[in-house]
């Protein structure tokens, strides 16, 4: 958001956010349909909400026992 205010106000050129524009928006595009899948769906096939919140659990977890792993292979 703040890169769109900067173009805006001239203090950066679009051709410097253009790449990271489209790969944010190529990432959301693909992922559509799980987006559509736990969040917007009301029929029976929508995902539960057990599962969205055990993955963002997991992808909580994952920096903090990559870290962890390291420290302890360093001192051992």
């Amino acid at each position: 958001m703040w890169g769109i205010v900067q173009v805006l106000f001239k203090q950066r050129s679009f051709d410097d956010l253009f790449m990271l524009m489209l790969l944010a928006s190529f990432g959301t595009v693909n992922c559509w349909l799980l987006y559509e899948a736990m969040l917007l769906r009301t029929d029976e096939g929508k995902m539960p909400l057990k599962i969205p919140s055990i993955n963002v659990n997991y992808s909580y977890m994952d920096p903090f026992l990559g870290i962890l792993h390291c420290i302890l292979r360093y001192f051992s």
